[in-house]
């Protein structure tokens, strides 16, 4: 808990200025992956398939995988897109708006350190496409893209940080 609260602390004093083309990426890709999981919830729960222009989509949508303890996975999709275009959302009015520096980039940080889970998430549906429902769905596959980029671009931030001494 000691090394956990170091961490912290250090981490207030060295977070690094977010580079626009880091705002303007995380903001369009999770816009993109919100609209497309959010179309996704609506289909189903209006019992629809989507139009597809790929085959497989209606074998990966209404798979047992397509629902996490009743969970549409696109519902949960659409709330990690939304949080993550909320914060940048945040970001950019203190920032550009409002005209606050003090601590506007702390929500880029929590939006860069969620991309994580999306990845994880991202990695083992992919898989579940390929190895085990063999179908791919286009809508699908255009979630784990933005979820890639916006990994990316969390990485490509933390890659500009300060090292930690702990």
């Amino acid at each position: 808990m000691k090394i956990l609260s170091q961490w912290w602390n250090q981490s207030i004093n060295r977070v690094v200025e977010v580079p626009v083309w880091a705002f303007l990426g995380t903001f369009l890709f999770s816009a993109l992956g919100f609209a497309d999981a959010l179309f996704l919830t609506i289909v189903h729960y209006k019992n629809e398939l989507p139009p597809c222009t790929i085959e497989g989509c209606e074998k990966v949508l209404t798979s047992s995988y397509a629902e996490i303890f009743g969970v549409p996975v696109a519902l949960l999709g659409a709330l990690y897109y939304g949080s993550i275009l909320i914060m940048s959302v945040l970001y950019m009015e203190e920032k550009y708006f409002m005209k606050k520096d003090n601590n506007s980039s702390w929500y880029m940080l929590l939006a860069f350190n969620m991309s994580h889970v999306g990845f994880i998430a991202t990695i083992w549906f992919v898989s579940l496409q390929y190895f085990v429902i063999h179908a791919w769905c286009q809508y699908c596959l255009v979630s784990a893209l933005c979820c890639a980029f916006l990994w990316i671009i969390g990485r490509l931030y933390f890659a500009r940080q300060p090292k930690s001494s702990i």
